[in-house]
């Protein structure tokens, strides 16, 4: 790894080892928005479109911050009406290791899915089950939370809700819109 990819794997260590992650200490909400909010309360979130039994919004106040990726930009899946998921768009790849070893570090040892270059790392704490999607040949990583009680009752799994999160889909409607982070 050469030094100017050193900075953001440096930063994303310090951020994470000090417990800085999106999800509380709980892993009840997700920077500061408890999962099993109704869409309707929360006054600062835009619906961008809706994929099946999700509804994808923003929330144009957010203030989210990983660093090494500036200004990511974080989509939430609401199932019944209620936050579910979730999701931020991470453009680089080059902190995958980083951000890993942080995660192993604060929730354990991954269960790890790979698909040609697609890596999946998932780690569930309570209620709560995270994922760390790394597509190496495109250089783009995903990070997502599901709360596993808001699908329980439907009989659905997350990685079936997962299948219709695109954020081309979604990054498309945001720029449609004119959202600026």
């Amino acid at each position: 790894m050469n030094r100017k990819h050193w900075a953001p794997v440096f930063l994303c260590l310090v951020m994470l080892a000090a417990g800085a992650g999106a999800a509380s200490a709980g892993t009840e909400s997700f920077n500061g928005v408890a999962f099993g909010t109704p869409a309707g309360e929360l006054k600062s979130f835009l619906k961008l479109k809706s994929n099946g039994p999700i509804d994808y919004y923003v929330n144009l106040n957010e203030s989210y911050e990983i660093p090494g990726f500036p200004n990511p930009i974080v989509f939430y899946g609401f199932v019944d009406g209620k936050l579910y998921a979730a999701y931020v768009r991470l453009d680089s790849a080059n902190a995958y290791a980083a951000l890993k070893k942080s995660l192993t570090g604060k929730y354990g040892k991954p269960k790890i899915k790979q698909d040609g270059e697609i890596v999946v790392n998932r780690w569930t704490t309570g209620d709560v089950t995270i994922k760390l999607k790394a597509d190496m040949q495109n250089a783009v990583m995903r990070l997502a939370y599901y709360y596993e009680p808001a699908i329980k009752d439907r009989n659905i799994l997350s990685e079936q809700l997962d299948t219709g999160m695109n954020f081309k889909d979604l990054m498309q409607e945001w720029q449609r819109q004119g959202l600026k982070k």
